[in-house]
């Protein structure tokens, strides 16, 4: 967005009566936002409709993710099948809205114990028959020899087999900015570096919203019939439990093109994925810690370093001599449940109004 243009989008945001204005310019605030968009077009129903983003547009999770659009494989262990059916399903709408975003990518799993072959072997059935006719491929199973031929830069140390699923990748925060123009395009009102601060409502239910300017420094107000809270970790009443995932790039571990997916003792999962621009490094993660020191402080700590570090090099003998050469972390902004584990705590969504009528996203 030029500054000229995003000057003047601000302008409009504080010069018009704004029926919805969206906060936070994740994936879910740019969706949001463009679905209303399209909604009031297509339906002949005019709405002015504001999104606006305190950082740069996807700066949060929606940009520093693991770039997959999977099904959840790991929570059919925790019997979430509604969950990954929904995944599943969704995974297959995105392959086919941005087919030049969302690609279909082949995962490896080595498995070294022949209970393994079982037991992840049933999983990935279930997985398979909960996509339907949303698959991208079925998996397949492999020999200890077809898997080293595969990936004969795998520790060749107890591996008993391996298989072969799909789930697909994705450019997150290109997807991001495409939802952004379209809702622009359509006739929302975007602004980036636009930090959004809620007042009172008057008596006759218009919001207040306080709009500063990161940029310029300027302040003003907008008015809003309806506010949408879709800024994760930044809001939703400060009611969310915030989980940590981290990432660590090394040097290219893997011979093939595959990701390699691989499960630890405590039946976590970690991806190794090609990354780069010519799949020169290797992305590792993610890990799920829960987080207290706030959203605008969020950094790899040392022992998710060491946690990541040492899957590596167990699995691939290369690793050990390696040291990261970049890392990187996000939020989850997920619901508080019972759960002990951050790894187990749910996924699922959960969109609601607040006494004061603004409407969440977690």
């Amino acid at each position: 967005m030029s500054p000229d243009i995003r000057r003047r989008n601000v302008e409009r945001l504080t010069s018009k009566l704004l029926d919805v204005l969206v906060i936070g310019g994740g994936i879910n605030g740019a969706g949001v936002a463009r679905d209303l968009a399209l909604r009031s077009r297509h339906a002949g129903v005019p709405l002015n409709i504001g999104l606006v983003e305190k950082r740069h547009f996807a700066s949060g999770t929606s940009g520093k993710n693991s770039q997959l659009i999977h099904g959840g494989l790991r929570y059919l262990k925790y019997l979430e099948f509604s969950l990954v059916r929904e995944s599943l399903r969704e995974r297959a709408v995105l392959l086919k809205m941005a087919p030049h975003l969302v690609e279909p990518l082949p995962f490896l799993i080595p498995m070294f114990r022949r209970f393994d072959r079982l037991f992840y072997g049933a999983g990935l059935w279930m997985y398979d028959l909960l996509a339907g006719e949303a698959n991208v491929g079925r998996h397949r199973r492999l020999s200890t020899e077809e898997t080293a031929g595969l990936e004969p830069s795998l520790s060749s140390e107890r591996l008993a087999g391996g298989a072969i699923f799909y789930d697909c990748r994705v450019h997150s925060a290109r997807l991001v900015l495409e939802n952004v123009i379209d809702a622009a395009r359509n006739g929302a009102i975007v602004a980036n570096y636009v930090k959004a601060e809620p007042g009172g409502r008057s008596k006759d239910g218009w919001w207040s919203v306080r709009l500063s300017d990161q940029i310029s420094g300027e302040e003003a107000h907008a008015r809003t019939r309806k506010i949408v809270d879709a800024a994760g970790p930044w809001g939703s009443e400060g009611s969310l439990r915030l989980v940590r995932g981290s990432h660590v790039v090394l040097p290219r571990l893997a011979a093939g093109e595959r990701a390699i997916a691989h499960f630890d003792e405590a039946g976590r999962i970690v991806f190794f994925i090609p990354w780069g621009s010519a799949n020169q490094l290797t992305l590792i993660g993610t890990t799920d810690v829960d987080h207290s020191s706030g959203p605008d402080e969020v950094r790899i700590s040392g022992e998710e370093i060491r946690y990541l570090l040492g899957i590596a090099r167990q699995l691939f003998p290369a690793a050990r001599a390696m040291e990261p050469v970049s890392a990187y972390s996000s939020l989850r902004p997920l619901l508080p449940d019972e759960r002990g584990s951050a790894t187990a705590a749910s996924r699922e969504h959960r969109i609601w109004n607040s006494p004061d009528g603004v409407l969440h996203i977690a």
